[in-house]
């Protein structure tokens, strides 16, 4: 739960924990896909505590993703670990927010949505899973265009 900067200097390469005392959100452009990012450091109605997550709202349906990373250490746990990404959605049900992490539990949530993203799913062949958000992304944006 702290979120650390990697600074890659030549010669002084660091990584920064950065103090949330103070911070409320930031934004930047992501070029590696080509996607701007907002993240809001806020407690979710329903979700106790208060966290940093990716608004990926980009309509009518308000849409949370928390970014995680996971330290994998190597078959016989020890050595040195990598990071490995993961990542957690959050939806608004209308009384709160509510997380999911798998294609049942979303169209779930969707309510009268659920039917319309479960045929955009199976149409385009999107996985939904805690590894990759382009597809949850993908369907987000898919309704939130058809309202």
């Amino acid at each position: 739960n702290e979120i650390i900067i990697y600074y890659s200097e030549k010669g002084k390469e660091k990584y920064v924990v950065l103090n949330t005392d103070f911070l409320s959100e930031f934004s930047f452009s992501d070029s590696l896909i080509n996607r701007y990012r907002y993240f809001e450091f806020i407690e979710l109605p329903g979700i106790a505590g208060k966290a940093l997550y990716e608004n990926a709202s980009s309509g009518k349906i308000p849409f949370y993703i928390k970014p995680l990373k996971k330290i994998a250490t190597g078959s016989s746990g020890k050595g040195r670990g990598a990071f490995e990404n993961l990542y957690e959605y959050y939806i608004n049900t209308g009384s709160g927010y509510a997380g999911f992490y798998s294609k049942n539990k979303l169209i779930k949530h969707l309510g009268s949505f659920g039917s319309e993203a479960n045929r955009f799913i199976k149409k385009n062949h999107i996985k939904i899973n805690n590894r990759h958000p382009e597809g949850v992304i993908a369907v987000m944006n898919y309704l939130n265009g058809i309202n």
